[in-house]
Order: structure tokens, then sequence, then C-alpha cells
């Protein structure tokens, strides 16, 4: 599935795409939680199907990873409804600059009650995104 910002964005005309990400849950168990790698123009991560609980514990492990939690086709396999999403408070509150548009989706999600984004909701997201980005100064 993908997921950052090309998820979010790709239907703007204007938003430029360095690479995609795309994650991968498997079947398999992986010797290692995650394995990414980069293949053209994609990163591509490589995981092991865990349970819910694993999968929180690996984000807060590394918390950049915290961004796949806004993916909603991604929350619905994992078992996360949108109430739940609050126990990353901390990790949406210490994002860098690059990754501040991550907070703006958060916090619709929970004022909107789903994995849903409202039209100024999704280009405010995006407004944010393209502040901290080169290829749009």
């Amino acid at each position: 599935m993908t997921i950052g910002s090309n998820y979010f964005f790709s239907s703007f005309s204007d938003y430029k795409c360095n690479d995609k990400d795309v994650l991968i849950i498997l079947e398999n168990e992986l010797p290692i939680p995650c394995l990414h790698f980069r293949q053209d123009n994609e990163d591509v991560f490589l995981y092991s199907n865990m349970s819910k609980e694993e999968w929180i514990q690996n984000t807060f492990e590394d918390p950049i990873k915290v961004g796949k939690w806004l993916i909603p086709e991604f929350c619905k396999i994992v078992g996360l409804e949108v109430n739940e999403l609050s126990i990353f408070d901390d990790l949406f509150n210490k994002l860098d600059e690059k990754h501040k548009y991550e907070k703006i989706i958060y916090n619709a999600y929970l004022d909107n009650g789903s994995f849903t984004l409202n039209e100024e909701q999704l280009n405010n997201a995006y407004n944010e995104y393209k502040l901290n980005r080169e290829e749009y100064a």
C-alpha cells in the first residue's frame, strides 16, 4: 500500500514527489521487524505481520514511522480505531518540520472522529507540506 505524502497529495497537479513510499506486510516472518530498501523511485518497507500491540511498540521504537497510522487501510488491517490514535499524540507533536503536515492530518482525523479529511483540511496539510520542501521554494 502507498503511504506517506504520495497517499495524500498525488491528486494535486503541482505535487512534486521525490519518491513513493510503499508498505508491504508479509505473511512470512522476517528476522527483523522491518526491511527497507530503495528500488527505482520507491522506498519499500517490508514488515512481518504483527499484532496491533507489536505495531504500536515498533512505532514507539522508531517515531518517524508514526505516519503510517494516518493511512486508513493500514489502520483497518491492524485494527486501530480512530479514537485510539491519541496514543501517538507525543510522537505527532515531536515531528520535524518536513513532517508537520502529518500533525495537521492527525488533528483532522481526531476532530472528524474518522479517518477522513475534508477539502479544507487536505489543502491545509498540503500547504504545510509545501512550506517545508525545497522543491516548492
